[in-house]
Parts: C-alpha cells; sequence; structure tokens
C-alpha cells in the first residue's frame, strides 16, 4: 500500500510541476507580443494555443525508482519500521 500511494504522490508531483510550467508561460505571451500588429498576434495565439491545448501526451523513460515494491524491498522496509518502533516506543 505504501510502494503504491508513494507512485501515487510521484505522479502526481510531476504533473503539478508539469501545470505550474504551463501556466507561467501562458500568463507571459502577452507580454512577448505586445509590439506585433494584430493580425500576427492572433495568428502567434492560434499557433500557441494549439501547443498548449492540443497537446500530445509525451512518454518518459520510467525514472529508477527508490523502492521498486517487491518483496524483499518491502520486508526491508518494515525491519527498518520495527526497529525504529523499537528505538523510540520500547515495549
Amino acid at each position: 500500500m505504501a510502494a503504491y500511494l508513494s507512485s501515487l504522490a510521484d505522479k502526481h508531483e510531476e504533473n503539478e510541476r508539469i501545470n505550474r510550467k504551463m501556466e507561467l508561460e501562458l500568463a507571459s505571451i502577452e507580454t512577448y507580443l505586445v509590439g506585433f500588429p494584430p493580425e500576427i498576434k492572433n495568428n502567434l495565439k492560434e499557433i500557441l494555443s494549439d501547443k498548449f491545448f492540443a497537446r500530445q501526451v509525451i512518454v518518459k523513460a520510467k525514472k529508477k525508482e527508490k523502492f521498486s515494491g517487491n518483496t524483499a524491498d518491502l520486508i526491508r522496509l518494515l525491519e527498518k519500521l520495527i526497529e525504529f518502533v523499537k528505538k523510540n516506543h520500547p515495549i
């Protein structure tokens, strides 16, 4: 369960980073187009809107995970957790 939740948190963090970058890019478009005539501005905005809103999903190589979720890793994690609990909360 912990491994699954950790992977979900990683995915959420990556999506949040991408969305924040897109937000900054969209907010700054108008400042770059100040000196252009209205026709060119509209054409550039159309091209940029295709880039931003019709994005293809980019498939990235999966980064090496610190915790693979296999049984051996899970056992090591549980052993460390048991040691930590014994040190900090003696019975």
